[in-house]
């Protein structure tokens, strides 16, 4: 590496990762509004509002280094904030789908 060049962390992402995660996502049929964890627990699919009483239990047990797959059109930033910290905690990277706005954003 050359004086005065950074790299990142992660130079070549494992896009195929985040695309069987967002299908996993898809296909799992998760209700609006709630979360649902994969069995290996890489996975945390959300889809929906982010409701001010929002159960966030199920980010507890992502495993590190996991996906956070979300799709929403916002909500209230409490939750967001608390949702966000646990991914963060758990160095997970945040794969967004289709949309992202509002409170959302502070998951990225």
């Amino acid at each position: 590496m050359l004086p005065g060049t950074g790299h990142s962390q992660q130079d070549f992402p494992d896009r195929e990762r985040y695309y069987r995660a967002v299908e996993f996502c898809r296909g799992a049929h998760v209700f609006p509004g709630s979360m649902l964890l994969s069995p290996d627990k890489l996975i945390l699919c959300f889809d929906g509002v982010i409701a001010r009483d929002m159960d966030v239990s199920a980010a507890k047990d992502l495993g590190d280094n996991g996906l956070f797959v979300v799709r929403s059109p916002g909500g209230y930033p409490g939750p967001a904030m608390t949702l966000s910290d646990i991914v963060r905690d758990r160095h997970g990277t945040v794969v967004v789908y289709d949309d992202c706005i509002s409170a959302c954003a502070l998951f990225s």
